[in-house]
């Protein structure tokens, strides 16, 4: 009995040293089992979580991209035009902007250029240029739209006193902003006095070497919109891409602006409505395709446009209009204004440039809009339909002389504040008495244009309205 109790517990033994050892080791798996557990399940919850993160980021881009894109085209959706487009209200305008209707505004103008989606045929254009029925259709559009502004313009240059109130919207136009573009130009001429001369040499080189090339005019290869439409959607993508390289491989800060659209179909049917020889064609529109430098300083345009002529391989400069000092606007807008021809796929295409002072562009959009330059440019236009550009020009100058001289009493003494400008703008004067003589004389018309000149310009100087 001894010896089997001893046995018996000898076993017992053994089996609580095994069920121990068997729960030890249970434990043991039972602990892996459960680190494993919460190891996939943590890899599953990082990998849900960094899917939802990745879609977040990616949903957050595109808001973003999206924004800059507003942002972008809302910048640049008038980069040739010297004001923004700002929203405009015009209850704030003087009563001679408030007035004026752009040609765009006419009823006779808003029908026919309803009939079709002219966006939406440029955007097929721009994305296949060889798409020949949407090519087609935007020249049916063009076609009917044109015969609108004729009657249109017709019906305008026939208004008695037509003179005087352009004259008023442009003088209202040039105050609204010539003050604050002044005192702009001012601060930067005095701060980068030291660059200019460099800079009139080189734009000076630049120039000769473009009318060498192209002469004073350059014209695009075809004077009919549909086809200048389908050959600037060809030459985009090549000047997008060199400019764009211009830009990034200048020494300097610059900020490179390109609208996603070419230019609105309807201002190129209107521009070359209101041309005075040649009505409908298109061929000196040059800014279909456009794109806008922004530089810092002065010195900086200079290299911008060394850098476009060092690419002459790609971009052949045909004209430069420097705006700075030369030829700024009445209102005081300044710039150096670029065009290149690209050449691509047998097409051979004008484009356009504007490098811009970032101080000025700042000035600009804290300003009215561009409603107000759309009023100022039409008027100007329909002047220059009616009695050419070069006389335009000086019966204008002529009314800003009757107007500064307190009408026309006293030249030098009232409203003359400096004798240089008062002898400049009787220079002006006599030019516009000769000018106007001699178109007169070549038409029907026989009125005695010099005893009006000596007067002043206070109506038209065709209707006598």
């Amino acid at each position: 009995m001894d010896a089997g109790g001893s046995g018996l517990s000898a076993a017992r033994g053994l089996n609580d040293v095994g069920a121990a050892q068997i729960a030890d080791l249970l434990e043991v798996a039972l602990t892996r089992q459960t680190a494993a557990l919460e190891a996939v399940m943590e890899a599953k919850l990082e990998a849900k979580l960094e899917a939802k993160l990745a879609a977040l980021e990616t949903r957050i881009g595109s808001r973003l991209a999206a924004l800059e894109d507003k942002v972008g085209a809302a910048a640049l959706a008038a980069p040739s035009a010297p004001m923004t487009d700002a929203p405009l209200d015009l209850s704030m305008l003087p009563e001679s902007l408030r007035a004026f209707e752009i040609l765009g505004d006419a009823a006779e103008i808003r029908d026919a250029s309803a009939t079709v989606d002219a966006v939406g045929l440029e955007r097929t254009i721009l994305l296949a240029p060889r798409d020949a029925a949407a090519v087609e259709a935007l020249g049916t559009f063009a076609t009917a739209l044109a015969e609108a502004y004729d009657a249109t313009i017709a019906a305008r240059l026939a208004e008695r006193g037509l003179f005087d109130r352009c004259f008023r919207a442009i003088k209202a136009g040039a105050e609204a902003f010539d003050d604050v573009y002044g005192a702009v130009w001012k601060m930067i001429l005095d701060a980068e006095s030291a660059t200019k001369a460099a800079y009139v040499a080189d734009v000076a080189a630049v120039v000769a070497r473009s009318r060498a090339a192209a002469g004073a005019k350059p014209r695009q290869a075809t004077a009919e919109i549909a086809s200048l439409y389908r050959d600037a959607a060809v030459a985009r993508p090549v000047f997008n891409r060199v400019v764009a390289d211009v830009v990034a491989a200048l020494p300097c800060v610059a900020e490179l602006s390109i609208p996603d659209a070419l230019k609105r179909s309807q201002r190129v049917v209107e521009k070359a409505a209101l041309k005075r020889d040649g009505k409908g064609d298109v061929s000196s529109v040059l800014d279909v395709v456009r794109a806008m430098i922004v530089v810092k300083k002065l010195d900086h345009a200079r290299l911008a446009l060394l850098g476009l002529a060092a690419r002459d391989d790609a971009l052949e400069i045909v004209r430069v209009k420097e705006r700075f000092f030369d030829a700024p606007s009445r209102g005081g807008w300044r710039d150096l204004m670029v065009n290149v021809r690209v050449s691509v796929d047998g097409v051979a295409h004008v484009c356009e440039i504007q490098i811009v002072h970032e101080m000025l562009l700042t000035a600009r959009k804290g300003l009215p809009g561009h409603g107000v330059y759309a009023r100022v440019r039409n008027a100007t236009e329909l002047l220059e339909s009616k009695l050419g550009a070069d006389v335009a020009g000086d019966a204008l100058s002529l009314a800003f002389l009757h107007e500064a001289t307190g009408g026309g009493h006293a030249v030098g003494v009232e409203g003359a504040s400096e004798l240089y400008d008062t002898l400049r703008l009787i220079g002006i004067l006599t030019g516009a008495a000769t000018k106007y003589s001699s178109a007169t004389r070549a038409g029907s018309r026989t009125r005695a244009p010099a005893r009006r000149v000596a007067r002043g310009v206070t109506a038209d100087p065709v209707t006598g309205a």
